[in-house]
């Protein structure tokens, strides 16, 4: 056994398996208190969808058709959708069963981190890391919203095969694969596992290159099994499309990179660079800065570094921040500002600094080494997406791990203030998981109330147009947007059709509507907070309606105009001559609920 600095052998292992037991069982306590409002919740967002193909599906009766027969987004994620199936043949259709299953994998994962976090420190600060990441406020999207199911799965499995492939004996590498492979069916996200795997294999154990190199070569082995299980059987694109292509690009040149550093020595290489002197490296800095914004300020070109940029700035922010909700949110998280990305690129020099001056500590103490790649190659997978927190739940292990090692590596005052501020961070965060719990309540409160109010609208099931003039979406900084298929997640009927003129986003605001004319409605946003998105085919809505801004174009339902009046705006539906009005419902959302618009009762006139 490696008994060198750093290696598993030279960390702690005191403490019995009872004492361990206990640990598990205080992190599964602490995940079900501060989630104790989850099973209380309803269905939201992309929930309608997953309740639908369930229906369609069969349910678990039929488990082969999560292989083959399902198109979600052009995901393949059958493993998932088995353990709805699960959910729904155990609890029926009733939410609380399904919530209740995500915080008791919530909990698993936390427990699981322990144990990994057992492998690297004392165990008070192993429990420390794990009640970190089961505190962590941006897992609160992981754990609240049925859908992010696919998130949970995929880290505990991920997190398995971490664990199993880092140990000696052949038999756990075997079975390591199989934890991998359905980590891979679970979600995509999990094509990380390797690198954490290289990394911990590399800079922990300090493994020869044989060992480091025969388990990535068998773990891309079950990568290319699984893309060509995804194009056979799934019928979907084996690499996940084009635009994927980058991000896969990146995740085998990390691979290769863990490879590499154990066939050249990973140690003779951090300690030549150890030897770069600071004017070298602040000239280097000073280019990478110059040249980064040069870049990102051409118009086309400088999208890809933008995006990443962008990208940094979001994880790090949810990353480090025990806040979720700031109001108003931070710049650099409105992709709407001019320079959004600039929060990034701050992001990204200051960690290249820190790394710098602290390169000879990471040579002697590889861990801190493991947790950076680790926590790098968790977020590559993921690395245009800024919608949803939950993409950010595999990425904050290492970020739990990293903290609770700073306090454990450091004595005397500096440990005192450490734990100071953790202990405040964890106070935050179980507040902040209160306060967005109360935001899930809402949102699916609303979209249960709105789908019982357009029920006991329609004439019968599949029958009725349903027309939102404004429709909401991200209110709160949660999925409370409507599907077709939402009006019948209650029980309720699915209407003939369902369409939308305009989506409010991010902020709730009182409006008001009215008809102008027989075929003409006004919707009327008195204070006016630049929340409007409208699209011409109601389908991708892409023209944002910032203040002052003028739009009128042609839609399906009818023409669209969109002007400011002062501190309003005013968006104007003028319908079609092919439209049938008289069967239409039409409604609206503003101040938290959705309501019925006004009956029309303008006088049979031409409009102007």
């Amino acid at each position: 056994m490696n008994t060198e600095p750093g290696s598993v052998a030279s960390h702690p292992r005191s403490g019995s398996s009872r004492s361990q037991a206990w640990w598990s069982a205080l992190l599964a306590l602490l995940a079900l208190c501060l989630y104790w409002r989850a099973p209380l919740l309803g269905f939201a967002g992309d929930d309608a969808l997953v309740l639908y193909h369930l229906k369609r599906l069969g349910g678990i009766v039929r488990p082969s058709a999560f292989f083959t027969a399902l198109d979600f987004f052009s995901f393949y994620r059958p493993l998932g959708f088995l353990s709805f199936a699960s959910d729904a043949a155990l609890w029926s259709l009733r939410p609380g069963g399904f919530h209740l299953t995500n915080v008791l994998l919530h909990a698993v994962n936390g427990m699981l981190v322990f144990a990994l976090a057992r492998r690297l420190m004392v165990p008070w600060a192993a429990a420390l890391a794990a009640a970190l990441f089961v505190a962590h406020t941006s897992n609160q999207e992981a754990v609240y919203w049925i859908s992010a199911r696919f998130d949970l799965l995929s880290t505990l499995f991920v997190l398995a095969t971490l664990l199993l492939a880092t140990r000696d004996r052949p038999v756990w590498v075997a079975v390591s694969l199989v934890t991998f492979a359905l980590a891979l069916l679970s979600k995509e996200a999990a094509l990380a596992a390797p690198i954490m795997v290289g990394a911990y294999e590399v800079f922990v154990r300090r493994r020869g290159p044989m060992r480091v190199v025969t388990v990535l070569a068998l773990m891309l082995a079950v990568i290319a099994g699984y893309s060509v299980l995804r194009s056979a059987v799934g019928g979907l694109d084996p690499t996940g499309g084009a635009s994927r292509l980058p991000k896969a690009v990146m995740l085998m040149a990390g691979v290769g990179t863990m490879m590499a550093l154990s066939l050249l020595g990973w140690e003779r290489l951090l300690a030549a660079a150890g030897r770069i002197r600071r004017a070298p490296a602040f000239i280097l800095a000073v280019l990478f800065l110059v040249g980064a914004i040069l870049v990102c300020l051409i118009p086309g070109a400088g999208a890809p570094l933008r995006e990443k940029l962008s990208f940094a700035g979001f994880a790090s922010f949810y990353l480090l921040s025990p806040v979720v909700a700031p109001s108003p949110p931070p710049f650099f998280l409105d992709p709407a500002t001019p320079v959004y990305w600039v929060g990034g690129l701050a992001v990204a020099l200051t960690a290249a600094g820190l790394i710098f001056f602290s390169r000879r500590r990471l040579v002697a103490d590889g861990t801190w080494l493991f947790v950076l790649v680790a926590t790098a190659g968790a977020l590559l997978p993921v690395s245009s997406l800024t919608e949803g927190q939950r993409y950010l739940y595999l990425s904050s292990v290492g970020i739990s791990l990293g903290a609770a090692k700073l306090v454990s590596d450091n004595i005397g005052r500096w440990r005192q203030v450490a734990a100071t501020v953790i202990g405040l961070v964890l106070a935050v965060s179980a507040w902040q998981i209160q306060v967005k719990g109360s935001d899930w309540a809402w949102a699916t409160g609303m979209l249960s109330r709105g789908a019982t109010l357009v029920n006991a609208d329609l004439p019968a099931c599949n029958e009725g147009d349903v027309v939102f003039l404004v429709a909401p979406v991200g209110i709160r900084g949660v999925y409370s947007h409507f599907y077709h298929q939402t009006f019948s997640q209650d029980g309720g009927c699915e209407p003939g059709s369902y369409q939308a003129v305009a989506r409010m986003v991010r902020a709730d605001q009182p409006i008001e509507v009215e008809w102008v004319s027989p075929r003409t409605l006004v919707v009327r946003a008195p204070r006016y907070r630049g929340n409007f998105v409208l699209s011409r085919d109601l389908r991708a809505f892409t023209i944002e309606q910032r203040s002052q801004r003028h739009a009128r174009f042609e839609t399906p339902l009818g023409t669209v105009t969109s002007r400011p009046d002062g501190e309003a705006q005013e968006v104007m539906l003028e319908l079609a001559p092919g439209v049938d009005f008289q069967h239409a419902r039409f409604y609206y959302f503003a101040q938290g609920e959705v309501r019925r618009v006004p009956p029309n009762r303008t006088r049979a006139i031409t409009p102007q």
